[in-house]
């Protein structure tokens, strides 16, 4: 598993509770996932408590500014919150679009991002 810093960790959480709950409904595949993905960081309470009250250019700065590795790491996380409740929407989509650009992750489809979260788990 990599390592990130606490702000990494709370943007980490930041954008997967947005990937979660974009599509109307927070599944219990997915917060079993983040669950899972989170224990697995270290996250605790300071860094979900951070993650609420970072802002826009905060998560921006601090995502971009991740590893390659790390960029796919977040990249494949967030596509995984996707399929794994086994209904893909429109919005999820869209949503993972413009994080994949806003944060530059490596450029990959939903296939290849979710098939490169095996490396990390």
């Amino acid at each position: 598993m990599l390592f990130f810093t606490s702000k990494e960790k709370a943007a980490i959480v930041r954008v997967a509770l947005a990937m979660g709950v974009v599509d109307g409904n927070a599944d219990d595949k997915e917060t079993a996932l983040s669950a899972l993905i989170f224990m697995k960081l270290g996250i605790g309470e300071y860094e979900m408590d951070l993650a609420g009250k970072l802002t826009s250019e905060q998560l921006k700065s601090i995502i971009s500014s991740m590893t390659y590795e790390e960029k796919n790491f977040v990249c494949s996380f967030l596509a995984m919150l996707i399929v794994i409740d086994g209904e893909i929407t429109a919005d999820e989509i869209k949503l993972w679009k413009v994080m994949s650009s806003k944060f530059n992750f490596p450029p990959m489809s939903l296939q290849e991002a979710i098939d490169k979260f095996s490396d990390y788990v």
